[in-house]
């Protein structure tokens, strides 16, 4: 029996107390009368939210410590992660209120649900054991699903939950069995057990000894191509992408902000512990079936599909569902960087500052395109966007922001991220990347990235483009909520201070990759010292000036 002491509760308090607001939203919801609005439970979920947030900052130790037995790592990446995830749901939250209230689908478990998915994604982050990992992963997965099907009566809003939830459940299903692979070589599902295991002087025998399932691969391969996959798989990466465009167009819109921004940075973050930790050897990093290679075409079908895709279309959330694909693979682009030693501090620091860009920005559009709206459902198309930024000056503008952000443009946010994120990505090309050859296609990825990055920034620029531009056919118009109004505030700030004051953020990468990195990844290359010389150099020989008299 693991025993826990107040350190180990200190180190999940940020979850702890989402959890205990969700419960406590619950049962506020119990005494609520049914026509009664629940504006104060939106309320109450974003002071909630942000006060985990609060507590997520205040906490972040200065080193790296276990809790738990081993099982729950309580460092800075849980710490940011978890602070990003409650703002994004606190903006989610405020922008909720009036459109539910439209629907008349206002109820209080809507934001138990929420509250309940960050905790979920607070506990995957900081995991130190796949047991943890799978039981975070499970608590946000399930919240995510009822939140995409949350719409009982819209025959959309339950084929998207169903959709989701068959995909998760694979996801889940690949997750658990590549675990089963590497429990069953080591014995244990601790990261620190597996990765201590797997860089053991015999651990030789675990790559030489072929699974029957897949003749050429060893099963340590195995099992992290699994988990990988599974990752991609809830982070609506390419391949594996096709249950998002339905799932996101079909939730509720503000929930679809949450779900994309929230869920992705959260994957991401998994990830890097992983790859940074157990799965940081050459054996699973190295290789054509090592995840440098497998991160390396992931983000290259990430990138092409969804910013190519999201040019077709014609609905600005599915629109903004496509491109959430590129967006995977713009942080898949990071994690390939990781795999090259003079470059892994420096992606850390660059997804960091994506993701809570990205994050902010996206749940920031969708609650802005929550309150256009017309007979109780939202405007979605371009021409029902038309117009609008000219008779809503303020949501127009807030919106034109988190779009620009998203096409990384400045001043937002958006624009120093993905040029942090590009430059790490070219910058890993000259190092010695694991296999060596991805070192050289990092910089072609880099570069075809960013053009294809430009061409998908014009699909937001569309959306900016119809705000102004002529009156719609149809009559939309804005549904002003004061809670609303505060949830866009506080993402247009964040937003900006982001893209203009990014140092702070940055520094916050730069702790999370100093406790996640060895000491020997984190130093900087060293420089070549001069060469000793052969022999020992001459002495000068001082020859006397000949002297002159000067004549009197």
């Amino acid at each position: 029996m693991i025993g826990f002491t107040s350190a180990d509760l200190l180190g999940l308090l940020p979850a702890l107390l989402l959890v205990l607001a969700g419960m406590a939203v619950l049962l506020l919801e119990v005494f609520q009368r049914a026509s009664f609005p629940r504006t104060h439970l939106a309320y109450v979920t974003a002071l909630a939210a942000l006060a985990a947030a609060g507590v997520s900052y205040l906490i972040a130790p200065a080193e790296p410590q276990t809790l738990w037995g081993g099982m729950v790592r309580f460092d800075a990446l849980g710490c940011v992660i978890t602070a990003f995830t409650a703002v994004a749901c606190a903006i989610t939250a405020l922008g909720s209120t009036r459109y539910l209230e439209e629907l008349e689908i206002d109820r209080g478990e809507y934001y138990a649900l929420l509250l309940f998915a960050t905790a979920g994604m607070s506990v995957m982050v900081s995991a130190n054991d796949f047991v943890v990992l799978f039981l975070g992963l499970e608590m946000a997965a399930v919240a995510m699903y009822a939140l995409t099907a949350y719409q009982r009566r819209s025959n959309l809003s339950s084929e998207a939950g169903f959709k989701y939830f068959l995909l998760g459940a694979l996801g889940s299903a690949l997750l658990v069995y590549g675990v089963a692979f590497l429990t069953g070589l080591t014995g244990s599902t601790g990261y620190d057990e597996i990765g201590a295991a797997l860089r053991a002087p015999d651990a030789a025998r675990h790559f030489a000894n072929p699974t029957g399932v897949v003749p050429f691969l060893p099963l340590p391969l195995v099992g992290m191509a699994l988990i990988f996959v599974a990752f991609l798989i809830k982070m609506a990466a390419a391949p594996f992408h096709m249950w998002a465009p339905d799932a996101y167009s079909g939730a509720p819109t503000p929930t679809t902000g949450f779900l994309s921004g929230a869920g992705k940075i959260a994957g991401v973050a998994a990830l890097f512990r992983l790859f940074a930790g157990p799965f940081a050897t050459p054996d699973l990093s190295g290789g054509l079936a090592g995840w440098t290679t497998l991160a390396f075409f992931a983000a290259v079908a990430s990138i092409v599909v969804g910013n190519l895709v999201a040019l077709t279309q014609k609905r600005v959330r599915r629109m903004l569902a496509w491109s959430s694909v590129a967006h995977a693979g713009y942080l898949l682009l990071a994690l390939c960087a990781l795999g090259v030693k003079e470059a892994a501090a420096g992606s850390i620091r660059a997804v960091i500052l994506y993701g809570a860009a990205y994050a902010i920005a996206n749940a920031g559009a969708f609650i802005v395109l929550a309150a256009f709206g017309r007979d109780k459902a939202e405007a979605d198309t371009l021409d029902e966007l038309s117009g609008l930024g000219r008779k809503h000056p303020a949501m127009g503008l807030a919106l034109s922001l988190f779009l620009i952000s998203a096409a990384g443009l400045p001043p937002a946010a958006g624009f120093v991220a993905k040029l942090s994120l590009f430059s790490t990505a070219f910058a890993a090309g000259e190092g010695a990347a694991t296999p060596a050859y991805c070192a050289e296609m990092l910089q072609w990825l880099a570069v075809g990235g960013l053009v294809l990055s430009v061409a998908g920034g014009l699909a937001y620029l569309r959306v900016i483009a119809h705000l102004y531009g002529r009156d719609a056919h149809v009559r939309v118009d804005y549904r002003p909520h004061p809670a609303t109004t505060l949830g866009v505030a506080i993402a247009a700030v964040l937003t900006l201070w982001m893209g203009l004051m990014p140092g702070r953020v940055l520094v916050w990468g730069g702790n999370v990759a100093k406790q996640l990195l060895p000491a020997e990844v984190q130093a900087a290359p060293a420089e070549v010292a001069p060469a000793a010389p052969t022999e020992a150099p001459k002495a000068i020989e001082v020859v006397p000036l000949p002297t002159a008299e000067l004549p009197l």
